[in-house]
């Protein structure tokens, strides 16, 4: 396998517990000149090596990672595999960005229409930050910490919801209302919402457009 390929997303560096011992990984989307995506894992001594050199639009030559069926519990994208990179594996950055492989593309959903879209769909949205939480300690279900934060979103169709990730880099940055826009990815599973948040962004000039 090698693949020329734009990373468009990027996890943090999760520590986890499991019958086999202590572990981590991190996992990256990638984006190739035809428009497709695929997903990219990490784990252990490849979490460590590859986690630093990745970084989120930049352009990489990826080449002998193993491909396997896609965990659909955990991966989003449109692709029936994903890969995990391995002692074998190789990642060389492209130095001159190639103009050929697209950017990521995002197609935006007001919060208004997300109770009438069917559980477990991916949606894209775009808003206001109008309210932030404070970080919280939960423990998961294999007794490790985690963070966690919530903030109230509102976007141009005046309605307002509340998102809550894990221990992502971007929930933890030191937000402010009002002057912060927020892109987020938002699985909408049943009666409640997972929100993977993407970035975050001060716009003060935006702000006055979606409030």
């Amino acid at each position: 396998m090698e693949d020329l390929a734009r990373v468009t997303a990027k996890t943090d560096l999760r520590h986890y517990s499991s019958s086999r011992g202590p572990g981590k990984v991190f996992s990256f989307d990638l984006l190739d000149g035809q428009g497709g995506e695929i997903r990219a894992t990490c784990f252990n001594a490849q979490a460590d090596q590859f986690f630093d050199l990745i970084e989120v639009d930049k352009v990489y030559l990826i080449s002998n990672g193993s491909v396997k069926p896609a965990l659909k519990n955990y991966n989003s994208l449109n692709h029936e595999y994903e890969i995990t990179l391995d002692n074998k594996t190789s990642i060389e950055v492209c130095v001159d960005d190639d103009s050929n492989i697209p950017r990521q593309e995002y197609n935006f959903r007001q919060i208004s229409e997300i109770e009438n879209i069917e559980a477990g769909v991916i949606v894209d949205l775009i808003g206001i930050v109008t309210s932030v939480g404070p970080s919280a300690i939960v423990m998961r279900k294999d007794g490790t910490q985690a963070q966690k934060r919530t903030l109230q979103l509102k976007d141009m169709s005046v309605r307002s919801m509340e998102i809550s990730s894990g221990a992502n880099s971007v929930m933890q940055r030191d937000i402010n209302c009002s002057c912060c826009v927020i892109l987020v990815q938002t699985l909408y599973c049943l009666s409640k919402v997972v929100v993977f948040v993407i970035s975050v962004v001060d716009l003060w000039s935006q702000s006055a457009q979606l409030s």
